[in-house]
This record gives C-alpha cells, sequence and structure tokens, in this order.
C-alpha cells in the first residue's frame, strides 16, 4: 500500500476480486479504509467482495443457522446465544452478523465492555452496517462514554440518513451531554421522521420537563402521545405522576391499574406503574395503599436485578483494604494541568447532591456536568482492585478522568455530581490532590426512605430496592466516610442539607470559601439556573429552598420498623 496510491489499490483490489482472488482483494479493500474510512469506492469493493464470499459460503454461517440464533436473542437465551456464537466464530472468523450477536448477547447481559469489542470488530469487517453502529452506540452509552456513543449515532446515520432511532437516541445523548439545543434538533428530527414513536415522543418529554416550569406543558403534552402511541409504556406513567399531581377519578389512574392486574406488560414495566401509583396514592394522602405499592415496585425491581448486599459488603471493605497504611497523597508533586478543575459533589444519593451542584453552577465561574461516569470509568481502566502500585493508579486514573473532561467547558471549574463516588474518595485524593470536594449531608431516615420510594435505572443502586438493604447500606456508607475523614483530615467538606434549608446564605457563604469562589448573589437564586436537570431532584431545585423536606418520611412511619431499627446506630 505504501508505494501504491490510492487509484492503483483500488484498481488492483477490482482485479483480485475479478481473478477470483477474493480475499487479497478484502484485503486490499481494508487497506484503504485503515486511512481513508469515507472513500465510498472502497466500501462499495469491499461490500461487493463480502457478498461474493457469503455466497462462497466462507464468510457466514447458513440464514437457517443464522435465524436460530436471532430466536435464541428474541426468547431471551441470552448466554446460550453467547456460546453458541462462540463456536461458529472458530468456523466464521470473519462473519460480522455473528460478531454483532455475540455483541447483541453481551450487551443484553450487561457485560458491556465484552460487547463493544464484538461490535467495533464487526465493524472493521463490516465498516457501514447501520445497525452495528446503533447498537455499539448504545453500549457506550451505558458505560457513560457519551462522547463516544454520539460520534457512532452520528456514522448509524451517514450510513441511513432515515434512521429514525438513531436520531431519537442521538438526540437522547446530547441531553445527557448537556446540548440541549442540538439534542432537541435531533429528537424533533426522529418525530418527524417516524412520528409515532413511543419512545422518541418520551425522549423529548424528559428533555423539556428538565428545563423547568416554562417547557413543562409540552413535555407532558409529549409523554401523553407516546401513552396514546403505548399505552403499556409502564415508565411513561411513573415520569408523567412524578411530574402532575394525578386526581383519584383522572383516566391514567384506571389505566395503570387495569395493566397492573392484567398480566399484559412485563414484569419491568409492571414495576414502574407501582412506582406511578405510590406517587399518586401520597399525593391523595392514602398513605397504607402508597407504601403498598412503593413497596411491591421494589421487589420487582430487586428480583429483577437478582441483587445481594454482600456484593457492597466486599467492595467496599477491598476500598479500604487499597489504603491501609497508604500515606497522603503528595500534594507538592508535579502534575499536568488540568484545564478545568473539578469540583466534586457526592454523598448518599438524595442527600442534597443535585442542589448542592444547583448552587455552585449558579457561579459564573463554574459549569454544571452533571452526574458523570467518567472517574469511575478512568479509575477501573486502571485495574487498582489487581495491582499494588498506587501511584501507578493514580497517575493513570488522573490521565484518562483529564482526557475525558477537557472539553466538557471552557470556565475553569466544572462540578463533577456523581453521589456515589463517595466510593472512590481515596482515589480522587491520590490523583487529584489539588481538588475540592463537597460531601452532602442529611437525615439518615430522610435518605433511605427517599432513595426507596424512587426507581433508578443503574445497576449500581440495587441497593435502594429493599428498606433492609438501604439501611444497612447507610451503615456502610458512615463507615466509609469516616474513614475517608480520618485518612485524609481536612480534606472533605461536608455540607448538611437540614443546616443550608434553615440558614441558606450562611451555608452558602461558607460553601463557597472552602471553594475558594468570589462570592456572587445569584448563587442564592439556585432555582432560576437555566440549566437542565436529568436526576430525580429536577423538579425540586426549580424552586426556592424549603425547610421540613427531611421530616416527610414521618407520615409513612407506621410502616418503616426495620428500617428504623437498623438505622438506630446513626439516628
Amino acid at each position: 500500500m505504501a508505494s501504491l496510491s490510492v487509484d492503483q489499490t483500488l484498481s488492483k483490489a477490482k482485479a483480485s476480486m475479478k481473478s477470483g482472488a477474493l480475499v487479497e482483494s478484502e484485503n486490499l479493500f481494508r487497506s484503504i479504509l485503515e486511512k481513508f474510512p469515507e472513500n465510498r469506492r472502497a466500501l462499495a469493493g469491499l461490500n461487493e467482495v463480502l457478498s461474493l464470499l457469503q455466497k462462497q459460503g466462507k464468510l457466514e454461517p447458513a440464514p437457517a443457522q443464522l435465524d436460530a440464533l436471532f430466536q435464541l436473542y428474541f426468547q431471551g437465551h441470552f448466554n446460550e446465544l453467547g456460546q453458541k456464537v462462540e463456536a461458529l466464530l472458530i468456523i466464521y472468523p470473519r462473519s460480522p452478523s455473528l460478531h454483532t450477536l455475540c455483541g447483541a448477547a453481551y450487551a443484553a447481559l450487561r457485560h458491556f465492555d465484552s460487547a463493544i469489542c464484538y461490535y467495533q470488530y464487526s465493524l472493521n469487517l463490516k465498516p457501514d452496517n447501520y445497525e452495528t453502529h446503533f447498537n455499539l452506540a448504545v453500549s457506550l452509552r451505558e458505560i457513560g462514554e457519551i462522547e463516544e456513543a454520539i460520534e457512532s449515532y452520528k456514522r448509524a446515520i451517514k450510513y441511513n440518513p432515515n434512521y429514525a432511532e438513531a436520531y431519537s437516541n442521538l438526540g437522547k445523548a446530547y441531553h445527557d451531554f448537556g446540548t440541549i439545543n442540538l439534542a432537541h434538533d435531533y429528537l424533533k428530527k426522529a418525530i418527524a421522521l417516524k412520528p409515532r414513536s413511543h419512545i422518541s415522543h418520551f425522549n423529548l418529554a424528559n428533555l423539556l420537563l428538565s428545563q423547568g416550569e416554562e417547557s413543562r406543558a409540552e413535555g407532558l403534552k409529549h409523554l401523553k402521545i407516546a401513552l396514546e402511541i403505548n399505552p403499556g409504556f409502564g415508565e411513561c406513567y411513573r415520569i408523567f405522576a412524578m411530574n402532575e399531581k394525578l386526581s383519584a377519578d383522572e383516566p391514567l389512574v384506571a389505566t395503570m391499574r387495569q395493566f397492573i392486574q392484567s398480566n399484559q406488560i412485563s414484569g419491568h414495566e409492571v414495576a414502574h406503574l407501582n412506582f406511578a401509583l405510590g406517587k399518586v396514592e401520597e399525593g391523595l394522602g392514602n398513605l397504607e395503599a402508597s407504601f403498598r405499592f412503593y413497596k411491591q415496585a421494589n421487589y420487582l425491581r430487586k428480583t429483577e436485578l437478582n441483587y445481594k448486599i454482600s456484593d457492597d459488603v466486599k467492595l467496599f471493605e477491598s476500598i479500604k483494604n487499597f489504603f491501609k497504611n497508604d500515606p497522603l497523597p503528595d500534594q507538592n508533586a508535579t502534575r499536568s494541568k488540568l484545564k478545568s478543575q473539578p469540583i466534586f459533589v457526592l454523598g448518599m444519593p438524595r442527600s442534597g447532591t443535585t442542589l448542592c451542584e444547583q448552587i455552585i453552577s449558579s457561579h459564573s465561574r463554574v459549569f454544571g456536568a452533571g452526574e458523570l461516569e467518567t472517574f469511575y470509568r478512568a479509575l477501573h481502566l486502571s485495574k487498582w482492585e489487581f495491582v499494588s502500585d498506587k501511584k501507578a493508579v493514580a497517575e493513570l486514573t488522573r490521565d484518562a478522568y483529564a482526557k475525558k473532561t477537557e472539553n466538557l467547558s471552557k470556565l475553569p471549574f466544572f462540578t463533577d455530581k456523581m453521589p456515589m463516588n463517595f466510593r472512590w474518595i481515596g482515589f480522587i485524593l491520590q490523583s487529584f490532590p489539588e481538588v475540592k470536594i463537597v460531601h452532602t449531608v442529611r437525615n439518615p431516615v430522610a435518605v433511605c426512605w427517599s432513595n426507596f420510594q424512587r426507581y433508578f435505572p443503574a445497576s449500581g443502586m440495587s441497593f435502594t430496592f429493599d428498606l433492609k438493604d438501604v439501611a444497612q447500606f447507610y451503615l456502610m456508607y458512615t463507615d466509609l466516610m469516616a474513614f475517608w475523614h480520618q485518612k485524609f483530615p481536612g480534606r472533605i467538606y461536608d455540607l448538611s442539607y437540614e443546616k443550608l434549608a434553615e440558614n441558606q446564605e450562611e451555608e452558602t457563604r461558607k460553601l463557597f470559601a472552602y471553594l475558594g469562589l468570589d462570592w456572587e448573589d445569584k448563587v442564592l437564586d439556585f432555582h432560576k439556573s437555566e440549566r437542565s436537570v436529568r436526576t430525580a431532584s429536577n423538579q425540586q431545585v426549580r424552586k426556592k429552598m424549603y425547610k421540613g423536606s427531611s421530616e416527610e418520611w414521618k407520615k409513612y412511619e407506621p410502616w418503616l420498623g426495620e428500617m428504623l431499627e437498623i438505622l438506630k446506630p446513626v439516628m
């Protein structure tokens, strides 16, 4: 290739194909695409070669074999599918279909790193497969690689300009990324291409609802359209109930009850409906009925995820063991300068992290980046569980995190508000000894009950779906935070949710003094910020701060005995 021009290589590839040297022809076309992925003639030639190889039975299994594999996928037999596909790959190692199917099996099992590898290999074999680009993007989004997911959705659209699902997911990804105008444009495009897509209307509704009161009515309208298209869309009912107080005679409420009793929809959707009806009954003052719905919703979700708290016990122990007898980070060590410095906001979910971020990001020098999975991903790449070189872990984590966040904003600071990052405080301070960490603290019962009331899509939040689990997890959290405070004295700022609600200005001034940011009066009007909020607290942070929210659990006290008993040591 080095001595041949593109035109000469194309001519040679075509000649090889004509003479029957199909593998040689394939390699020549691929050599062009390695340097020029957009070369249409090379892509067309490669597809022609692959078609000829397929006809000769050298590329893909027989159609009947592929059909049987697809049936396994649709029937949910993902482990069996993966085993059979990997066995066939020994015979057909260059089969794009088999690599894509293996990726789909791993994605369904939530082994997204493996799925990504198979999808990428499939695309090396067949670069213009828009469905594989789409599937790759979905898996990338699942592990928090939003920028890469966006690029993969764009490639899917490039090879299929009318791919409505890709436009919809691209809009959702831009929403996650905080690029609201582009998110809105792509979601509107998706609906224009496929007006009866309930998912696109749902994604647009979530975008509009995250923007505050002015776009709320439009968001609810799109939720209604989604439910008109797909009346069994459980998640849509839940979002509706979270954003609109529903009366007892509201038709949507009757529909939800009918679906729960009908066995017409999946257990996953029924869980959403139970969360929704728990919220409805709470609004009507029927607290015993509300509790029953919340309990059933959580039971279904925990069963679906097969969660065992023993897994988190082991994780917390391994984290503490990693830092035993380890010295504090060297504050004076030479490190690469960050273009924009993170402010980590963390703590138990539902402890006030969203409120805290909204206040901090109201400052003119701070960009609110929201819930980033970036630190966990960067730490995961360091393989900290299997190495003893703590300096290497810190350097690898710092470099990976800095690279992923360098283009988030041109402002000097950004907030990284992933509550569960409290697990990684030691790694954060070893990798970034210069950063500020704000740890939000709230009444333990209020935190645990608020978590139990909410649906969380992330599997890492599985401890919230059982009253005993969430209480035991809270004790583990307080123990780990005590460990971090002892290990890194003076490095973690505790912000009390209750004190902030009682004395907003005083506590906010203390917070900004810790952050080293000049005071700006507008941070007291955080509820007026126009930034998108994509968490369960999106409605609360659009309102002025109010007192007493940490006492709302008391109306459910008659049914919380087992949780309260476990929490006694921290109450």
